[in-house]
C-alpha cells in the first residue's frame, strides 16, 4: 500500500563513516601536498629522454574531461526536461568559470590536480551529510569543502611551500570553490530535490551568517593589525610572510593585482583578495540556485512511499 508522506528527520542522519572518510581525505590532501607536487615534477630518466609525471597531466585531463561527459550523459538520460535544463544550465555555467579561470589566472597545468582533489572532498562530504539525497545541504557542503581549501592554500603559504609561495594563493580559492561545485553536482546529478526548508529562507540564513563572519573578522583584523595585506616598502619578509609579529599576505608589494609571467599562457593574474572573496561569495549565491526544484517552487515536494520504505518525487 502506498502513502504520501514528507521527508523525515530520520533523513537527515549524518553518516560519520563517510565524514570520517572526507576528513581523512582532506587531512592527506593537506599534509601530502608538498610530496605530491615533487612526484609530479620531478624527472626521471627513460629510454628516450628525461621526463616527469606533470608531463601527461594535459592527456589525462582531456581523458577526464571525457569521463566526466560520459558520466552527466548517463545520468541525464532519465531526467525530466525541466531538470535537464536546470542541470545542463549549471554544468554551463560551471565550465565558462572553469575556461575564464584557466585563461586568466592559472600558472600552469598542473594546478588542475586542485579540481579532482577538492570535487572529490565535496562528493565525501554530500555523502556524509545527505546519503539519502533527502535534504540538499548543497550550501553548506560547497563552503565546507572551499574552506578546507582555504585552510590548504593557507598552510602552504605557512608551512609546506613557505620556502617559494610569495604570497597567499586566492586564485586557487576560486579553483577549490569550483571543484567544490563539481563535487556537489557529481553527487546529485539529476535527482530531483526535495528540501525540506524553501530557498530563501535558506539563502537569508546562509547571508546573514557570512555577513557577521566577515564583520567579526574584519573587526578582529582591523584591532589587533596582526594580519595585514602588504608589507611597508622596505620592510623584509621572510618565508611563511611573518614579519615583525605580523601575517603579511603578500611577502613583497607588486604580487596582488598584476600580471606575472606564466607557464600555461605566457602570463597569469594574481587576483587580489577582496574581488576573490566577493567572486567566492557571488559563486555561493549561484550555487544556491542548483537545489532549487525543475519546476521552479524551490520548496518542498511530497514523497510517495511503499511498504519497502522507497520513496519517489510526486
Amino acid at each position: 500500500m502506498n502513502q504520501t508522506v514528507e521527508w523525515s528527520n530520520a533523513s537527515a542522519r549524518v553518516s560519520w563513516l563517510w565524514a570520517g572518510l572526507a576528513l581523512g581525505w582532506a587531512v592527506v590532501s593537506i599534509v601530502g601536498h608538498l610530496p605530491f607536487s615533487i612526484w609530479l615534477v620531478s624527472q626521471r630518466a627513460g629510454a628516450s629522454g628525461p621526463w616527469a609525471f606533470k608531463d601527461a597531466v594535459p592527456y589525462v585531463t582531456v581523458l577526464a574531461a571525457v569521463g566526466l561527459c560520459l558520466w552527466v550523459w548517463r545520468q541525464s538520460r532519465a531526467a525530466s526536461s525541466a531538470r535537464l535544463r536546470v542541470v545542463g544550465l549549471s554544468w554551463l555555467v560551471w565550465l565558462a568559470c572553469c575556461v575564464m579561470v584557466d585563461r586568466w589566472l592559472t600558472f600552469t597545468v598542473n594546478e588542475y590536480a586542485h579540481y579532482p582533489q577538492f570535487a572529490l572532498l565535496a562528493w565525501l562530504w554530500a555523502r556524509a551529510l545527505d546519503g539519502e539525497r533527502a535534504r540538499w545541504p548543497v550550501l553548506r557542503v560547497v563552503l565546507i569543502t572551499t574552506l578546507l581549501g582555504a585552510v590548504d592554500e593557507t598552510a602552504q603559504y605557512l608551512w609546506t611551500t613557505k620556502s617559494y609561495s610569495h604570497y597567499l594563493d586566492f586564485n586557487d580559492w576560486l579553483v577549490n570553490g569550483l571543484a567544490a561545485w563539481a563535487g556537489v553536482m557529481l553527487f546529485y546529478g539529476f535527482h530531483e530535490p526535495a528540501p525540506s526548508v524553501p530557498l530563501w529562507r535558506t539563502r537569508a540564513a546562509w547571508a546573514a551568517a557570512a555577513l557577521v563572519l566577515a564583520l567579526a573578522l574584519g573587526t578582529a583584523v582591523a584591532t589587533c593589525g596582526c594580519v595585514r595585506l602588504t608589507p611597508d616598502p622596505g620592510v623584509q619578509v621572510g618565508p611563511g610572510g611573518m614579519g615583525q609579529k605580523v601575517l603579511y599576505l603578500q611577502r613583497a608589494q607588486g604580487w596582488y593585482g598584476h600580471w606575472h609571467p606564466g607557464p600555461r599562457h605566457g602570463r597569469y593574474w594574481v587576483i587580489h583578495p577582496l574581488p576573490a572573496l566577493a567572486l567566492l561569495g557571488l559563486g555561493l549565491l549561484g550555487v544556491a540556485a542548483f537545489a532549487r526544484s525543475a519546476s521552479g517552487s524551490g520548496g518542498a515536494g511530497a514523497v510517495t512511499q511503499n511498504t519497502q520504505g522507497h520513496g519517489s518525487r510526486v
